[in-house]
C-alpha cells in the first residue's frame, strides 16, 4: 500500500512511519499544497496513494482545503476516492462531523498512537455504516 503523510511535525511524521506496517509505503509532504502536488503526480503517474494521513493546521494550505481538492478532483476526474484519515490536536466532535461531511473517511486526535493507526486503517477497510462510532 502506499501512503501519503502531509503533516508539518518531522516529530509527528517519524512516529507515524516507525507506526505503519513494513508493507506500506510512506511520503512525506510538509504541508498541504506539497501533498495536493504528490496526490496529482501520483495520479498522473498512474500510482495513486492508498490512503493519505492528514494534518489540520499547517502552512501554506490547511488539510481542510486540501482534502476539499482532493475530493472536487476525484469527482471532477471520476477516479476511485482515496482513504483519508485525518489527524488533529483538535478533538472537537463538531469540526470532525463537518470534515466527514467533506471526505474524510476517519479522525483521530493527536498524539496518536500505533493503535490509533490500527484502528483507523481497520475502520475504513471494513464497510462500516455508522460513524458515530469513532467520534
Amino acid at each position: 500500500m502506499k501512503v501519503l503523510i502531509v503533516d508539518d511535525s518531522p516529530l509527528f511524521t517519524s512516529k507515524l512511519i516507525k507506526g505503519l506496517d513494513k508493507e506500506l509505503v510512506g511520503t512525506i509532504a510538509k504541508n498541504g499544497r506539497l501533498g495536493l502536488n504528490e496526490y496529482y503526480t501520483a495520479h498522473k503517474n498512474e500510482d495513486p496513494f492508498d490512503i493519505i494521513f492528514l494534518d489540520l493546521d499547517m502552512p501554506t494550505m490547511r488539510g481542510e482545503d486540501a482534502l476539499q481538492a482532493i475530493r472536487s478532483y476525484e469527482e471532477c476526474m471520476q477516479v476511485d476516492p482515496v482513504k483519508v484519515i485525518v489527524v488533529s490536536a483538535n478533538s472537537d466532535s463538531k469540526k470532525a462531523i463537518e470534515l466527514f461531511n467533506i471526505g474524510c473517511d476517519y479522525y483521530v486526535t493527536k498524539p496518536i498512537k500505533k493503535i490509533d493507526i490500527q484502528k483507523a486503517l481497520t475502520f475504513i477497510y471494513k464497510d462500516a455504516e455508522n460513524i458515530t462510532q469513532i467520534l
